[in-house]
């Protein structure tokens, strides 16, 4: 069984989570515990209005409840800060504008050195809405790895929090690798850097969205190199979302 996270409102009104009944399921607040049996349609099975619905019918009534709900429903719970469905779009969508801005559209590589945070997010989630690849860097990364990834990715783009700069710029410095350069982070811009918060709440024209195949590529992510340089994984669209679309 799993846990799905969904608002109040949406456990008392929506009728697809409403008459929960077959495989034991239990409201308790902002929570639905599923407790079903693993199946031919999907290991967690929710009940409502007398049918089963489990793997693409639950992707349907979860489609049906963020439309009722106008995007109100929790997307993101980080901390004590909760975003909800619009708020994760229209914050990709802020960022996909200010990459644009940059020149970076599809097929460019955007990286990111950045812990857990809704700023690791908008550019990623940015970033995919111009067709550009995302390029997650490990933060634990240091030395000769750290440089041959960000380098070897051929990234235009990269976002890294200010505890990082310094030992990022000691493997690549200004003039090498990413020529645009971001900062996460309160206090003086380091030379070279601009600020995220500022590039992402800048005004900036809307910008094309162009269309996206299932196979295209969406991200590259490396190995760790034990046995050797690190590895780029390539990853396409439908990696990602085919997941995602399955357990929310």
């Amino acid at each position: 069984g799993g846990v799905l996270w969904i608002d109040r409102t949406a456990v008392e009104d929506a009728r697809p989570l409403r008459n929960i009944g077959a495989d034991r399921a239990v409201a308790r607040g902002d929570v639905v515990e599923r407790r079903g049996k693993t199946g031919a349609d999907g290991p967690d099975r929710l009940v409502g209005d007398d049918k089963l619905v489990g793997g693409r019918a639950l992707r349907q009534g979860t489609g049906k409840l963020r439309r009722d709900h106008r995007g109100r429903a929790p997307f993101l719970t980080l901390g004590e800060a909760i975003r909800t469905y619009a708020e994760a779009l229209a914050a990709a969508e802020r960022t996909a504008d200010a990459l644009a801005s940059l020149g970076i559209d599809r097929g460019s590589k955007v990286s990111a050195l950045l812990p857990n945070s809704t700023e690791m997010l908008d550019v990623w989630f940015g970033t995919a809405l111009l067709g550009a690849v995302f390029v997650p860097v490990n933060v634990g990364l240091r030395g000769d790895g750290l440089g041959y990834v960000v380098e070897h990715s051929e990234a235009e783009f990269i976002a890294l929090d200010a505890s990082l700069v310094e030992t990022f710029d000691a493997v690549v410095p200004v003039g090498r690798g990413p020529r645009h350069r971001y900062v996460r982070g309160d206090g003086p811009l380091p030379k070279g850097y601009g600020s995220l918060a500022e590039l992402v709440g800048g005004a900036h024209p809307p910008a094309p969205r162009p269309a996206v195949a299932p196979g295209d590529l969406a991200t590259i992510l490396y190995t760790s190199g034990t046995t050797g340089p690190p590895k780029g994984v390539m990853n396409c669209h439908n990696a990602i979302t085919a997941p995602s679309q399955e357990w929310t």
